[in-house]
């Protein structure tokens, strides 16, 4: 198992999150590009400087969908929004099969869960200066991808609050 730190940078202009392990090294950092519709973002390895993936918010779509593609272009997983009565539920399904996330998202405590159990749990640590998230993964093999679910999720969570406080 490995566990990496989410902060979302609070004083920007444009969607910024930095990844770091637990030595505190950073080891990717999403960055959003500044005024676009679908919020895209590119994930990227910041030892190689190697883009992995690119996050975006799918338009034409009855509930809110997701998709994320790799550097050429090819989508490998849709991430959606189910409608619930109770509480907000997402579903992943993708070239890495097909995953749900369950959990307390308004307190930012969830796990995304597949055939083999528990793969990636997700906990808000409360700091001073903006939302930092502890993820611990126990599927290493795709690493980067759980993280790029994980800023997508907290990134709709977050675009969701702002709506509801200026009254849609």
């Amino acid at each position: 198992m490995k566990t990496y730190y989410v902060k979302q940078s609070v004083f920007s202009i444009k969607d910024r999150y930095k990844v770091y392990n637990d030595q505190e090294e950073i080891c990717y950092h999403c960055e959003g590009k500044l005024l676009t519709i679908t919020s895209e973002k590119k994930l990227i390895d910041s030892l190689q400087s190697q883009p992995l993936y690119t996050l975006k918010r799918k338009l034409m779509s009855l509930i809110p969908t997701f998709i994320i593609m790799d550097q050429d272009g090819q989508v490998i997983a849709t991430l959606r929004r189910m409608i619930s009565l109770l509480r907000p539920r997402f579903d992943i399904q993708g070239i890495f099969g097909n995953f749900q996330v369950n959990g307390d998202f308004l307190a930012h405590d969830f796990s995304i869960e597949g055939g083999a159990g528990t793969l990636v749990s997700v906990h808000k640590k409360w700091v001073a200066w903006g939302d930092v998230y502890e993820i611990a993964i126990e599927d290493e093999s795709h690493e980067a991808f759980w993280i790029a679910i994980v800023i997508l999720i907290d990134d709709y969570l977050y675009n969701e609050k702002q709506q509801s406080s200026r009254g849609r």
